[in-house]
């Protein structure tokens, strides 16, 4: 029996002692390492580097050219944004709402083209659109 207790005691000292230093070095390791911290990070050889983050990336889109080009077809109207005579953005139905019904009239898919081609020459990305910016283009008629 003593020699269990002279076994098991101090193996459990250790154990304790060997968490509470892990516990210890993980929150040190935090305060003094500032890859935990935003801005830093590692590359690819694991070596901390100061990570360029949150800065604007420019446009590539400031100067090109951009082109609304509506259609027609069997669900309504739709529009094709052309950048720099690229076919960028294909939208046969209106977008944002449930179901595959084109805009009604062709002034309201041209309306809605050009909102989008604002904001990819704002490089508003993705030139996404929500019911409440169609509401405001006033196209849901």
């Amino acid at each position: 029996m003593k020699f269990i207790l002279l076994f098991i005691i101090p193996l459990f000292l250790a154990i304790s002692c060997t968490e509470k230093s892990v516990e210890d070095s993980n929150a040190n390791s935090t305060e003094q390492n500032p890859a935990n911290e935003p801005g830093f990070g590692y590359d690819a050889d694991k070596e901390m580097v100061k990570i360029q983050g949150n800065q604007p990336k420019e446009n590539p889109y400031k100067d090109a050219t951009v082109e609304i080009i509506t259609f027609k077809d069997s669900l309504g109207w739709g529009y094709d944004v052309y950048i720099n005579k690229s076919q960028y953005v294909h939208q046969p139905h209106i977008p944002a709402v449930s179901g595959n019904r084109g805009f009604s009239n062709e002034n309201f898919a041209k309306k809605t083209g050009e909102f989008v081609a604002f904001k990819i020459k704002n490089n508003i990305m993705p030139p996404s659109i929500t019911p409440g910016e169609l509401d405001s283009l006033g196209v849901l008629h």
